[in-house]
């Protein structure tokens, strides 16, 4: 911490210390809160953010060991410096601290301490770094992420630590943690979810497999079937004649078009969304099964009763074929126009030909001998 730091805290303490004694007590510290002063709330704001950080474990009390972890992370931070600290310095920062030699230092001893001096000169840049950041300000976080590094922000349940990681798990090895207790909230107990129900469809499955699992949820979530609906036969003939075995994305939207499904509820951007949903994870082809789902979900879409789309289905006569058709062009087909060679049936392929078997064809005049 800079020297300026030592300096603000200093006087920041000086300003509280009624009776001018040198230090602060917890009592004299919060008779000054109580009474409004902004000074004194300050100080103690800053002491007890402190405390909390010191205090690792957050029992209530800071240990040796906290303490020493603390100092040695500010040495380390100011390596290089002057005047390192070193573990003798610390343990007697510790015994000035622990005014009862309880072997703590409670919030009353670490206010005293902090706010005190160092009479004995024995704890060498310990207390001064501590002192000194107390009159150390952190940089204002300003903007949209001083919601998440300012916690005095905090709301609902993040106020108490957030939601709990463990809450209803189902791994017995957090069961079994010290206590059965609700480590990541103080919201109170965990209650037990619908879902630990065995009999509910999301309840967990012992050694399940990806593909297992992929399968079931797969099935669960796909349609069913509805009481009035109609016979499938006809819709059945008419997929085979739209892919045959089956079926891939191409073939099916090509069927939506051709049995007239679009509407403004159902249009051919919706077409692949389906389809998605009902075949199989890594394929993609569709058999029969898989396609009355699929209908099933374009009459969900369209809101509109199953075999109502049945009936458009069963009443397509097939894929239908389209290809361009070319113009008319008078004077290749009207043969009244021809002329020259063309008005007589046009040229030969063959005439003239020095070939033996065009000579020899019936109703040639030419003279095979002569």
């Amino acid at each position: 911490m800079a020297k300026k730091d030592l300096e603000k805290a200093q006087d920041l303490i000086s300003k509280v210390d009624a009776n001018a004694d040198g230090h602060l007590t917890k009592e004299e510290l919060d008779a000054a809160v109580k009474s409004g002063n902004a000074e004194a709330k300050k100080v103690n704001d800053r002491l007890m953010a402190m405390f909390r950080k010191y205090d690792a474990n957050q029992d209530g009390k800071i240990s040796k060991s906290e303490l020493k972890h603390i100092m040695l992370a500010i040495n380390s931070k100011a390596k290089g410096s002057k005047n390192p600290l070193t573990e003798m310095e610390v343990e007697y920062a510790f015994m000035h601290a622990d005014k009862n030699n309880d072997g703590w230092i409670d919030v009353p001893e670490f206010i005293c301490w902090v706010t005190g001096t160092d009479d004995s000169g024995r704890e060498g840049g310990v207390h001064s770094k501590v002192q000194a950041e107390l009159g150390h300000k952190d940089k204002e976080v300003k903007g949209p992420e001083r919601f998440f590094y300012d916690k005095s922000s905090y709301t609902g349940v993040h106020t108490h630590g957030g939601p709990s990681i463990i809450d209803d798990s189902h791994d017995i090895s957090d069961k079994m943690r010290q206590g059965q207790a609700n480590i990541r909230t103080q919201t109170g107990p965990s209650q037990p979810h619908a879902s630990a129900n065995p009999e509910s469809p999301s309840a967990p499955r012992a050694q399940e497999t990806e593909s297992e699992r992929h399968a079931r949820l797969a099935k669960e979530s796909a349609p069913q079937a509805d009481a009035g609906e109609s016979d499938w036969g006809e819709v059945s003939a008419r997929f085979a004649a739209f892919a045959g075995k089956d079926m891939d994305g191409r073939e099916f939207a090509k069927l939506c078009k051709d049995c007239d499904l679009f509407d403004k509820k159902f249009k051919t951007t919706d077409v692949d969304l389906v389809f998605a949903k009902v075949v199989e994870k890594g394929k993609r082809r569709i058999d029969v099964e898989q396609f009355k789902n699929a209908l099933r979900l374009v009459a969900a879409k369209k809101e509109c009763s199953v075999s109502k789309v049945q009936a458009l289905v069963a009443k397509s006569s097939g894929p239908t074929l389209s290809g361009t058709k070319a113009d008319a062009v008078k004077f290749h087909d009207d043969k009244t126009l021809y002329t020259g060679v063309h008005a007589k049936g046009g040229p030969s392929t063959i005439d003239a030909s020095n070939n033996l078997m065009d000579q020899c064809r019936p109703g040639m005049h030419a003279s095979i001998s002569g």
